[in-house]
């Protein structure tokens, strides 16, 4: 038996078992429904809401979407920000999980669960995220406008002002 390929192993395999090969494996994606909601309350001050319900379809095999639903104040100004996450998964408030977030400039560090670790329940979940945004190009119309801020009448025919990154 020649087992120097893919084809001479798939044949080892055959004979061993009742295993086949296939063409591929196709997996659905994990579905859902999302509403979400920010609503400034004071100067620097948000709050956000989002629910995300997943969609049971049944159609083959699919990964699995956790339903949730969270609150998460914020502080923001233009180079910093400071986030609690409050996160209820599967709607069991026995478990929430309560986070941090910091944005220093365009370096942001977090996490979404820290209450094991304060609390001293049963770890089900870890997690630790950063992002580090790098502008690599600006529109030349911003460009040209540099740091100024422009008004944008709706309505009118001006150009929209630009965005300025956090």
């Amino acid at each position: 038996m020649n087992l120097n390929d893919v084809e001479g192993v798939d044949s080892l395999f055959g004979t061993l078992s009742n295993w086949s090969s296939e063409e591929g494996v196709r997996i659905g994606a994990a579905s859902a429904v999302s509403l979400q909601y920010d609503q400034r309350l004071v100067d620097r001050v948000y709050v956000a809401a989002a629910w995300v319900q997943r969609l049971p379809l049944s159609a083959g095999f699919r990964l699995r979407r956790s339903n949730s639903f969270s609150i998460t104040p914020r502080f923001e100004t233009r180079y910093f920000e400071l986030a609690v996450p409050m996160v209820v998964h599967e709607y069991d408030p026995r478990r929430p999980s309560v986070g941090i977030a910091l944005r220093m400039g365009a370096l942001v560090i977090g996490s979404d669960h820290l209450l094991p670790i304060a609390m001293r329940w049963d770890t089900y979940a870890v997690d630790v995220y950063f992002r580090l945004r790098i502008m690599l190009n600006r529109s030349p119309a911003c460009k040209s406008q540099g740091r100024k801020r422009s008004s944008y009448v709706p309505g009118s025919k001006g150009a929209l002002p630009c965005a300025l990154p956090h």
